[in-house]
């Protein structure tokens, strides 16, 4: 045996090649000093970046702007001390925000109309009838109608509940929820609900008051109370807000990018200072009424309990928060993960979201989650470990302790472009839909019915419909999965699907059938149906046929005996092809459409069709029919051409003609083969006077009996049928790949047995193929082999046909020395 060695030609490096080729695998490790530097300095630029931001979620949240600030100091110190991920900036996120601000109004609204004398507990402002807000000019309630001291209590309420949410999934490890939210729904929802968060700032923008609306087509009633409401604009504050715009895009898109800096301009926190310091000296608030700031405490407020009797009026929106903060927060906390090569704990996360969120409560915050672009920008900067949070929460808290009494005149403008600016990202992601058209139809789908749900009706329903829509396509795609017909590839042993691999042959009277999904209740009929489709048989209707075909030759040996008795002839006997003369290529000869009706598909082994095949062996598998004729010494021995009608069957309906002729009565007929022609022989009783030749060309063959002159004579008319040209129909064995079939349940294996049991009934042996361990296991737990025998699972497909072939090969054996036994 000669071994053959395995080389493979591989390039040869020098340590400076090899440095050059790969930088990053020899990239020296930084020092502890280094790493911590590295925090430091990108700690601090998040910070700054952070602050504005914080103050600009919270006006989302239709919240004093310092709480912004309260929920991203408690909620950096919990992260960076609880959870997993090195890079991601975890503090107000412009979604969860706006989530909050939408939750704020509906139950603050609900609450001042269900009971106007209504006293919040542990705030000392109780609140009578002569407090009760009056509705805008429109009629509806504006935000700002909300005392304060309920939008705060509902905030910090649903903060709490979203904590222990999030507390309870982590400690039942139910990470794995945020499976059902495909990156696809969530890039439909962002995008869907960055138009709410845009529209919400634009009141700031052009000065307005603009009633919240509620329930379906809000967004586009906001868009035209807007537009309806533009003469009453500020100019003053469109002015700020678009140069602050422009400002930040210049900064931010051309020469942040154009200077490729280590650490980007601050412009967020440089302009911030630049404005409320022009705000300051030019007095905007009292010369042009341009909204502003105004007081914001210092210091750090006592912790507060949340008020548990409003727990199960923000149940709902309790766990859309919950959910949708840590789908944003893992999803972000794994793409900075894999492209850094370690691995987020799903679950702690879920735990540490949950003790941030109970935290934020408990000091007059709200619901914190991951946002995509400070995360982003932690991890450009070069930030490595959550230091980077540590080092920016107290950024925050000097700000919170000193300087947030010097950001009190700061137009609320300039905060609304921070956040628009902020949302750039989200808005070019509109151009999506168009790739997801070419790529994937379903994924468009859901991309399109998710914003549209937004959009269209509320953001909680939007994501809802979403989530619906998405397990809908799942369960449809998995109900109608494919299968496949496999054939051998020549030399081989591998089965390929004989759609996509010419090569591949299918393998005479055998099936490989492979469905590609798990078998269940959901799509059990139509795994059945597709079976019966591909391979082309089926039994039930193989059974009928069969009934209806046994049922016709019965009664027609019944119609031919009686025949035989009134003409005096008692027995039946067989006509070999051998008594007769064989036709020579240049006869002409009759062609039938189908061969499945000449040959009983109930006959087995005999899949090639060029064996030999007597009428009295054919007949003894099963044969419907059989010759009528007196005893071979009266055999004619001359041919003669007579005028007869064809012999005609119906493959479909799997039924027999008898032929009639004009000038005889008709016997039974029976068939026979020789090589490559097989042969209908029906015999007529003919007076000797009818003996004469017709000129038609039939291609009927008679022969006559030698007998008297005055004796009736057999005539045996034989039709030649060329067997080359007519398709086989017979399957024998049907063999079920189930490589992609890892799950079932009991209506699965249930459907398996009924199958194997069904086409048992009609002489087809079904077989198991590549079977996952797994399933093996399931199927013997459901009681499977109690009815399915163990012989009937192979290990592979090539295993199982071999199994097949050897079957086939000892029926045949059997069959022909059968045949031999009866001829001696």
């Amino acid at each position: 045996m000669v071994v053959q060695n395995y080389n493979v030609d591989r390039p040869a490096y020098t340590l400076s090649a090899f440095e050059e080729k790969h930088p990053k695998m020899v990239k020296e490790p930084l020092t502890r000093l280094q790493r911590l530097f590295s925090d430091i300095v990108t700690g601090l630029t998040v910070a700054v970046m952070m602050v504005p931001q914080s103050m600009g979620y919270a006006q989302i949240a239709n919240l004093p702007l310092i709480h912004g600030l309260y929920t991203s100091f408690f909620s950096l110190i919990v992260y960076f001390l609880m959870g997993t991920s090195k890079h991601i900036s975890v503090a107000p996120a412009a979604i969860i925000s706006w989530m909050t601000g939408t939750a704020v109004f509906t139950n603050g609204k609900r609450m001042l109309l269900s009971d106007p004398t209504l006293a919040i507990m542990n705030i000392n402002n109780t609140l009578n009838s002569t407090d009760m807000p009056m509705p805008s000019i429109s009629g509806e309630l504006l935000i700002e109608d909300i005392p304060m001291d309920v939008r705060l209590t509902v905030a910090m309420t649903l903060a709490f509940l979203a904590g222990l949410i999030e507390l309870s999934m982590g400690v039942m490890q139910l990470g794995f929820v945020t499976l059902y939210l495909s990156d696809t729904l969530t890039d439909g929802f962002v995008t869907g609900a960055a138009l709410y968060i845009m529209t919400s700032q634009f009141k700031f923008i052009f000065g307005l008051k603009v009633p919240t609306f509620e329930g379906p087509f809000k967004l586009l009633r906001t868009w035209y109370a807007i537009l309806s409401n533009l003469g009453h604009s500020q100019w003053h504050e469109i002015v700020i807000a678009v140069g602050s715009i422009l400002i930040l895009l210049l900064f931010k898109v051309v020469i942040n990018k154009k200077l490729k800096l280590r650490i980007p301009i601050p412009i967020d926190f440089i302009l911030v200072i630049f404005v409320t310091t022009l705000s300051y000296f030019l007095k905007f608030h009292e010369n042009w009424q341009i909204d502003i700031v105004q007081a914001i405490p210092t210091g750090i407020p006592k912790p507060q309990l949340p008020e548990v009797h409003l727990l199960k009026d923000l149940i709902v929106d309790g766990i859309i928060i919950a959910i949708t903060s840590f789908a944003f927060t893992i999803s972000v906390a794994n793409h900075l993960a894999k492209k850094h090569d370690y691995k987020v704990e799903a679950n702690q996360e879920l735990i540490a979201l949950g003790v941030d969120s109970v935290v934020c409560s408990f000091f007059r915050g709200f619901a914190p989650a991951a946002s995509m672009s400070r995360s982003l920008l932690q991890e450009g900067l070069g930030g490595k470990t959550q230091v980077v949070s540590a080092i920016a929460s107290i950024v925050v808290l000097s700000v919170l302790l000193f300087f947030g009494q010097y950001l009190e005149t700061l137009p609320k403008a300039v905060l609304s472009a921070i956040i628009i600016v902020a949302l750039r990202s989200t808005f070019l992601n509109y151009d999506k839909p168009i790739m997801l058209w070419k790529q994937c139809k379903v994924d468009f789908m859901v991309w399109m019915v998710t914003f549209l749900s937004v959009v269209l009706l509320d953001v909680h329903i939007g994501l809802i419909v979403g989530i619906a829509f998405n397990v809908i396509t799942i369960v449809i795609r998995t109900q109608f999965s494919n299968g496949v017909i496999l054939g051998n590839l020549p030399h081989t042993d591998l089965y390929r699907d004989i759609k996509h691999y010419k090569e591949a042959q299918e393998i005479i009277g055998i099936k490989i059938f492979r469905y590609e999904s798990d078998l269940n209740y959901i799509n059990k009929d139509f795994f059945v149906s597709k079976l019966i489709k591909l391979t082309g048989v089926d039994p039930q209707a193989e059974m009928a046929s069969r009934v209806k075909a046994a049922k016709q030759a019965t009664k027609a040996k019944q119609e031919a005996e009686k025949q035989m008795a009134a003409e005096n002839r008692t027995e039946l006997t067989d006509v070999k092809l051998d008594d007769m003369p064989v036709l020579a290529p240049t006869d002409p000869i009759r062609k039938i459409s189908s061969f499945s009706a000449i040959f009983n598909p109930a006959f087995d082994g005999r899949d090639d069709f060029n064996d030999q095949y007597t009428p009295s062996s054919h007949s003894r598998r099963g044969s419907l029919i059989s010759a009528a004729g007196r005893d071979r010494s009266d055999s004619a021995t001359t041919l003669k051409r007579r005028n007869s009608t064809m012999l005609s069957m119906s493959s479909k309906k799997s039924s027999v003609v008898i032929p009639t002729s004009r000038r005889s009565s008709v016997m039974i007929p029976t068939i026979s083969r020789h090589g490559s022609f097989a042969a209908i022989i029906t015999d007529h009783v003919i007076s000797s006077n009818n003996n004469q030749r017709d000129d038609d060309d039939t291609g009927v063959v008679d022969i006559t009996d030698a007998g008297g002159e005055n004796k009736p004579d057999l005539t045996r008319c034989m039709t030649m049928v060329d067997l080359s040209t007519i398709a086989p129909n017979n399957t024998r064995y049907i063999v079920l790949d189930c490589s992609m079939l890892i799950h079932i349940d009991m209506a699965g294996a249930e459907t398996l047995i009924n199958v194997y049991e069904n086409y048992r009934g009609i002489d087809v042996k079904v077989y198991l193929a590549n079977c996952q361990l797994s399933l093996i296991t399931a199927l013997d737990r459901m009681g499977f082999f109690e009815k399915v025998c163990r012989h009937h699972l192979f290990i592979s497909i090539h295993d199982a046909i071999l199994h097949c072939n050897e079957q086939r090969e000892f029926i045949s054996s059997v069959a022909l020395k059968d045949d031999g036994d009866k001829e001696s």
